[in-house]
């Protein structure tokens, strides 16, 4: 079983339309809930893997039908943290 906080604007949005975690839980043959706190997988483990890239991109502001690319091996996702680059932050 996995568990996945997104932020809760997006995770409103899957609350909203159950289509979305439909079309996700379809794609990659596993069982997924919504929470409190976020979502909960479970399922065979590249399932629960691949449910678990999708709905992070899908957090981070990726429609639903562009993070279901994930699902296929020719994309990843991959989150840079910008700070690790730069000396400054932004604003100071």
């Amino acid at each position: 079983m996995e568990r996945l906080l997104i932020p809760k604007e997006r995770l409103k949005l899957l609350e909203k339309d159950p289509k979305l975690i439909g079309k996700v839980s379809k794609l990659c043959s596993c069982k997924i809930g919504i929470e409190d706190e976020g979502i909960e997988i479970s399922g065979e483990p590249f399932g629960e893997f691949s449910a678990k890239n999708i709905l992070f991109a899908f957090g981070r502001g990726f429609d639903i039908d562009t993070a279901c690319e994930l699902y296929n091996d020719d994309f990843y996702f991959s989150l840079i943290d910008l700070d690790q680059y730069f000396n400054r932050r932004i604003g100071d």
